[in-house]
């Protein structure tokens, strides 16, 4: 996968997350569960896309 794509398939999960943490809401759902959970995931995602991109140059 290149770096193109990495990247824009992480902001779409970004996207994704966000709208899903407004739908939980708007459905009165667990909302701190799906952020903290989400939040943690789309975080660690973008932190080892980071590091990947680092170790690659």
């Amino acid at each position: 996968m290149n770096g193109i794509l990495s990247t824009r398939l992480l902001v779409l999960l970004s996207i994704a997350y966000g709208i899903t943490v407004g739908l939980v809401s708007v459905l009165d759902g667990p909302v701190s569960t799906v952020a903290i959970v989400g939040a943690l995931l789309i975080g660690l995602l973008w932190t080892a896309r980071g590091m990947l991109r680092l170790r690659a140059k």
